[in-house]
């Protein structure tokens, strides 16, 4: 059960880790770029430690890069 929790609670903090690293840390920091080439930048990011999922998966990666982009955009 325990190795159910710890699991859950990496994948947790991972993925929040990850989304206010790329997406909070680098608009702030390369907020004198448009920001196009930010979400490319972070697409990039993402892109080059999710490549052992494969090219196919690439799209997708693109995509979430888009959406987190548009939405700190938007809510900042």
């Amino acid at each position: 059960m325990s190795n159910i929790f710890s699991t859950g609670l990496i994948v947790i903090v991972n993925s929040i880790y990850e989304e206010v690293l790329l997406t909070g840390y680098f608009f702030k920091r390369f907020e004198k770029y448009h920001p196009v080439v930010i979400i490319i930048f972070s697409f990039i990011i993402r892109a080059s430690y999710h490549s052992y999922q494969g090219w196919a998966k690439l799209p997708m990666v693109f995509i979430m890069a888009l959406v987190f982009g548009v939405y700190y955009i938007k809510f900042k």
